[in-house]
């Protein structure tokens, strides 16, 4: 048998060092890019585990208030008696009932800024860092001769705890005949 009709011109075929360079070549741009793939897969993890830490050390920092009705707030001779016909203070005090500390406590909203009184002389921002301490915040609310109606209002506060992360909470405040309650919405996360 005559072999020589197999000939394979350099010029148009290339020479087996071409054609080992070309597999070569081949087989590593498929493990490049079984690689690169890899490491995205690594990173899409890392990125979740980053996010559980983040979550995680949020909620170690995370502060908790609580919110109760107390005697004892603004005092009918510190605020002008034209605000006070027909009206009664109900003060509540913004406690922290976590040992983490609340920073920058803000009122944000009120449904009826006419019945918010400041504090004289409060310092803005508002801490609280002790578990125990309080703010108080007085508002105004119609009453009969002293003896207060039933009523409901509710505010906003914002706030923050040590690591930066900014909150944002909904308390709701109402009096019927017999049953007194607040109520505070979980805290949201603005930040």
């Amino acid at each position: 048998m005559n072999n020589s009709h197999l000939v394979f011109p350099a010029e148009v075929w290339g020479t087996v060092s071409d054609w080992v360079m070309i597999v070569v070549t081949t087989i590593t741009a498929y493990f490049l890019y079984k690689t690169l793939r890899s490491q995205k897969d690594v990173q899409k993890a890392q990125n979740k585990l980053l996010q559980i830490e983040q979550v995680r050390l949020r909620e170690d920092y995370k502060p908790a208030l609580k919110y109760s009705r107390f005697e004892g707030g603004v005092t009918t001779k510190t605020i002008d008696s034209t605000l006070l016909v027909g009206k009664s203070i109900v003060s509540i005090a913004v406690m922290s009932s976590s040992d983490n500390h609340v920073l920058n406590i803000d009122i944000i909203f009120v449904d009826n800024e006419k019945a918010f009184l400041t504090r004289l002389g409060m310092a803005t921002p508002i801490n609280l860092f002790q578990k125990g301490k309080y703010v108080p915040l007085d508002f105004l609310v119609s009453s009969v001769n002293g003896y207060l109606l039933a009523y409901n209002f509710h505010f906003s506060i914002t706030y923050e705890d040590v690591a930066g992360t900014k909150y944002t909470q909904r308390v709701f405040c109402f009096k019927t005949q017999d049953i007194e309650e607040i109520i505070a919405s979980v805290p949201e996360v603005l930040n």
